[in-house]
């Protein structure tokens, strides 16, 4: 598909569920998602061990099964969503991660710039002394929503 957002070579439509070719790590062993999330040009995965890998089309160039880039090694990811351009990250320590396209404030990080490496959200730091740990999010065209162990919505 267009982009490789799909993880196949084929440029050709799917019409039915077509396995990827998942790149082996050092060591030959096959890297095993627990989760993964779309976008319309990009796809995100997490790893059993949280690690976030990438591919389809990042700031119009293909990207082929990577791993996320700048992504802090030591930290372990537990939820990703994506958005049109836009990617946010969970780590289990409840810090909040987001790159891409920023233009509407999407981001979180309080402009409107695109941001090619994952950039922590660090306006969560104060919101989250009084509302708990952020464990989940979601991601429209252009927005981002995250939710906090407690029940509480920040968008």
């Amino acid at each position: 598909c267009s982009g490789g957002r799909l993880g196949i070579s084929s440029t050709t439509p799917k019409l039915e569920p077509t396995p990827i070719s998942v790149p082996k790590l050092v060591g030959g062993r096959n890297i095993r998602f627990e989760k993964i999330a779309c976008g319309p040009h990009h796809t995100v995965g997490i790893d059993e061990t949280g690690r976030l890998f990438q591919w389809g089309t990042v700031e119009s160039n293909p990207v082929p099964i990577s791993k996320v880039t700048g992504f802090p090694e030591k930290l372990t990811a537990i939820d990703v969503a994506c958005g049109s351009a836009h990617t946010i990250a969970v780590c289990s320590n409840g810090w909040v991660f987001s790159w891409g396209k920023g233009d509407e404030g999407q981001l979180g990080h309080g402009n409107s710039m695109w941001s090619s490496l994952p950039q922590r959200i660090v306006a969560f730091d104060q919101l989250l002394r009084l509302s708990g740990q952020v464990h989940r999010v979601a991601c429209g065209n252009s927005f981002s929503v995250a939710l906090t162990k407690e029940g509480h919505v920040f968008t």
